[in-house]
């Protein structure tokens, strides 16, 4: 299966959707819909997309796709994005640009959580020594 998601109802309480191989727009936004139809979906909860397994990066006209997708799908909810460094770091930063505001992208599982949960301030992503 291409994306696996389950709800984490702790006090950050979030879905977290990991998407593994190849994997595509249309795919996706039929995860981002199955989510929305369980019965265990509120509609403020946010999503955490784990693209770290995933084969490959969205292209830039798909970046803008995914993110009006994302803001029709869940307009009441936080989104973000975990990313490894290079492409798909770059493509979930693409999507936060286009996001207003709801999707943000992160190179780490920590940060990204914290910001689902309700901080207002965008952690670094990336580390520098």
């Amino acid at each position: 299966m291409p994306f696996t998601y389950s709800f984490h109802v702790d006090p950050s309480g979030f879905v977290l959707l990991r998407a593994i191989g190849a994997v595509n727009l249309v795919m996706w936004a039929n995860a981002m819909r199955q989510i929305i139809a369980d019965r265990a979906f509120r509609d403020t909860m946010p999503v955490l997309l784990d693209v770290t397994e995933a084969s490959g990066a969205p292209q830039p006209d798909e970046t803008v796709i995914i993110a009006r997708t994302w803001r029709l799908l869940a307009p009441h909810s936080r989104g973000a994005i975990i990313a490894p460094e290079g492409l798909k770091l770059g493509a979930a930063r693409q999507v936060e640009q286009q996001s207003e505001e709801r999707v943000r992208a992160f190179a780490d599982f920590p940060a990204a959580v914290e910001w689902l949960s309700g901080s207002t301030r965008h952690t670094a992503s990336i580390n520098v020594s």
